[in-house]
Formats: C-alpha cells, structure tokens, sequence
C-alpha cells in the first residue's frame, strides 16, 4: 500500500482517469521515503541550490548514458492504475548547468561536493587547493538528452529517452518533458510497480532534477512560425523556425517547402535556413507533431513570393 511517504498523490475532480502523482517533488529525501545512490561512474546528491517545486533537487553528475544516479523508493509506486490512459505521462523537470569546458586534477576521492575529488570540490573537474593541477580547458559536448531507466519489483527494466533541447513545457531553464506511460519502451511488459529510476545524460554534465512525476497532459499543440509572407530574390537564403506549447509532450517538426511538388517532410529540423531557386509562389507548410502520434498535429503555413 502506497503511503505519502513514497508519494503525493492528487485525483482532479471531475474528470475521470486525470491524475497528478509526485514520485519525486523536491521534498526531503528522508520525508518522502527515498534514497539515492550514484550509477556507475556517475554520482548524485541532495541540494538546496537550485528547484522548482518543494525546497530541494538532486544534483547529478553524468558523463553517458551509464553514468548517473538512481532514486530508491522505500515503498513500490503502482503505476498500473494510471497506465491505460494514453495522456497519462511520466513528466520529469530537469536543469542542465552550462558547461563550456571540461577541466581535471588530483587529489583524493569524493562527491560531487566533497573536498578531495568531488565536481566542486578541491580536486574533481573543477580544479581546487591541494594537490590538484589544473589541465588546459577543451570543449566538451553539450548534453541533450536524458535517459530514464525504471526499475520495477518484478525485476524488469523498462527505460525512454528525453530530448531537453526542444522540450516545449519549459520554465527559464528548466526542461519540462514527459513520455507517456503507454509509450515507455518496456513499461508494459512490467508490473508496473516502480521500485527505482536511474538518471543518466548522453553527454559530461552536471543537472538537478526537480520532479518525476505521472500527470495527465490534455494541451493540444499550438504552433507559431518565424514567418506569415515572405517576398524574396531568387537564391536568397531564409532562416525559417517553430515553436510550440504542447504540455510535456516530445515533439517533432517537418517542413514542405512547396506544396505543389508533392513532396512532404523535406525537412525535419526546428530552425533551418533555405534557399528558393526557382521564381513563383510557393506555400510553405510545417507540420509540429507529438512524437508518438497522441496528439492531434498542428500545421501552419508560410506564402512565400520569389522574384526574378
């Protein structure tokens, strides 16, 4: 049995299957009946630096996909419950700390704020006293991207990968993504008695995670493009862009850049530049999907004029 130690759960009124249940909300460790212990080469602590919801997050330090921190829950969430509802979605907040350069240096062993080897200690990736020496900074890969394994009481894994760069459900800095439950490589094949979740980046980072949480998400997509009517030259290049609010849903942009070829998707990227070759009239359509096909898509058109 679920007790608040291991969760906040709130039922909306009203509305049948719509549920908002914190697994991890910024609250204190010890409260909230969960532990933390590093993964792999990663590592992980409690930090009143920086949240969004409740007082503290976790700070995590990761260099690959195999390299992070998991949350233990003292007693087994049940996801089962929530799982048939394809709005139903496993919604975490995270915020990636800038990292231009990587630096190293000795000394002794630790944590991420520890005082021998620690990432803001005297001695880790942040060069301190002692006897660490500091090496010529280089630049190191932005990270992206955050992977979630989830453990369950049946000994299954199940795990789904967050993109952050693109993750409409942003505040400030902080990421705000979620995959719904139905679509979590494996979670079906599993109890779906959460006992554990581990964190990890596809890159060298340090980021706090604020929530992990199971929420409805009803927002439909809404798209807005960087242009309404275009009047070019012939060979000019454009910067043409999206942007969407759509909840916490992962989404995915394509572009059609002349309506009358028959040609779809020739473009899948946010931001791109672009060049029309040919004088005439041309209809630039983008359509913002949710990735795994929940959401109604949204589509928005440019009129573009190319002169001689």
């Amino acid at each position: 049995m679920l007790t608040t130690f291991a969760i906040a759960a709130t039922m909306l009124t009203g509305v049948q299957d719509t549920v908002s249940l914190s697994l991890y909300g910024g609250q204190p460790l010890a409260q909230a009946g969960i532990s933390i212990a590093p993964w792999g080469g990663g590592a992980i602590e409690e930090s009143s630096a920086n949240s969004i919801s409740g007082s503290n997050s976790l700070l995590v330090r990761t260099a690959t996909y195999f390299q992070g921190g998991t949350i233990k829950f003292a007693q087994p969430v049940n996801l089962a419950p929530h799982f048939a509802n394809r709005e139903n979605m496993l919604q975490v907040s995270v915020f990636v700390m800038r990292t231009a350069a990587a630096t190293s240096g000795g000394g002794g062993g630790g944590g991420l704020t520890g005082g021998g080897g620690g990432l803001m200690g005297g001695g880790g990736m942040t060069a301190g006293g002692g006897s660490g020496t500091t090496q010529p900074t280089t630049s190191i890969k932005n990270m992206e991207t955050l992977r979630v394994v989830i453990r369950t009481t049946d000994g299954k894994a199940a795990e789904g990968y967050y993109p952050l760069a693109t993750a409409a459900g942003s505040v400030e800095r902080w990421r705000r993504v979620g995959i719904p439950l139905v679509a979590i490589p494996g979670f079906a094949d599993t109890n779906k008695e959460v006992a554990s979740i581990s964190v990890s980046g596809d890159a060298p980072a340090s980021f706090y995670l604020g929530e992990v949480r199971v929420v409805t998400d009803q927002t439909p997509i809404q798209g807005t493009l960087s242009h309404r009517e275009l009047n070019l030259g012939r060979g000019q290049e454009v910067t043409l862009w999206a942007t969407a609010e759509a909840g916490f849903s992962i989404l995915e942009y394509a572009w059609d850049f002349d309506d009358k070829d028959g040609l779809q998707d020739e473009s899948r990227s946010q931001v791109l530049v672009h060049r029309f070759r040919v004088p005439g009239e041309y209809t630039v359509t983008c359509t913002i999907r949710d990735k795994y096909g929940f959401k109604q898509p949204w589509q928005g058109t440019i009129r573009v004029t190319v002169n001689p």
